[in-house]
């Protein structure tokens, strides 16, 4: 199945057409995240021709699926909100069964890597540099209720008052039974009538600027740390003392050097994984159970 694997990827968006409503029909699964889409499928599909994406197939679809999923794509090396997000889709999946259990090894292969590589990378560079861009602040406001506000709200536990606000009943439900001192809300309840110029708003939910702006609007805040992935191309204009991802990613320039040793570390294990699985499937070309197991 790995030598069938492909992958087409385009950044942004613009691979809609490949995900039918019922996609164990269409034979692609489209994958959406912040910053790019992908749709999984094998060589059997008709690729499409007039769409400009990058095409992947076979070892190459597996790496680079990888990579992505450890975040080595991503803007900041080794985030790992993306993990969940793979994880999600999968969850949800409604493609062809062998897709199915060829993104869950690719999971699997990308847990393995990150606990030997990448451990704590992502959460101890965005935690660490948050509390120390946000240490003035005793009262926080934190706009997502999803991984990314878990792996920084331990960083963050000085704070007087923290409050959260998210869509999803699970999610914020999950966050107060870990962290009791947050106060949780819904992101449509009478939210930030307590922020004052004494607050920061930490974005950590891939909202447009439109809807955040509407939010903020007449709630003042002393900073605004915007973590999202497409404030790069949708800022926030309009708001005072936004702290940016691109700023935010400047801060980090002095662990550059150890971030690159390890991320090289990750691609070679990705290289090497990737080979033997496409080793194993040459010796097994029957052997799809044995392969994912």
């Amino acid at each position: 199945m790995v030598h069938d694997f492909v992958l087409i990827h385009k950044k942004g968006s613009g691979l809609e057409c490949l995900a039918e409503a019922d996609q164990s029909r269409s034979g692609w699964s489209l994958w959406k995240t912040c910053l790019r889409q992908i749709a999984f499928g094998h060589s059997g599909l008709q690729l499409p021709g007039d769409i400009e994406a990058e095409v992947y197939t076979g070892e190459a679809a597996y790496s680079f699926c990888l990579e992505v999923v450890c975040g080595l794509k991503s803007p900041l090396a080794g985030e790992t909100e993306v993990m969940g997000q793979f994880r999600e889709h999968i969850a949800g999946f409604q493609g062809p069964p062998a897709i199915k259990k060829l993104l869950e090894t690719v999971l699997a292969d990308a847990k393995a890597i990150r606990h030997k590589h990448l451990t704590k990378l992502g959460s101890q560079s965005y935690g660490s540099l948050s509390r120390k861009l946000l240490q003035e602040y005793r009262e926080l406001h934190v706009l997502g209720a999803g991984q990314l506000t878990e792996e920084l709200l331990p960083w963050l536990s000085d704070k007087e008052t923290v409050f959260v606000y998210g869509r999803s009943p699970e999610k914020r439900k999950k966050l107060e039974s870990e962290f009791s001192h947050v106060r949780v809300r819904a992101l449509t309840d009478e939210y930030g009538q307590e922020a004052n110029r004494a607050a920061a708003l930490v974005i950590a939910a891939p909202m447009k600027a439109e809807e955040i702006r509407r939010w903020v609007a007449g709630r003042g805040f002393g900073t605004v740390l915007d973590l999202r992935g497409e404030s790069r191309h949708d800022p926030l204009t309009g708001i005072s003392q936004v702290v940016s991802l691109k700023d935010f990613y400047q801060s980090l320039e002095s662990h550059q050097a150890q971030v690159k040793e390890k991320v090289d570390a990750a691609r070679s294990e990705i290289e090497r994984v990737s080979r033997e699985k496409t080793r194993l499937a040459e010796l097994r070309p029957f052997g799809w159970d044995d392969l994912c197991a």
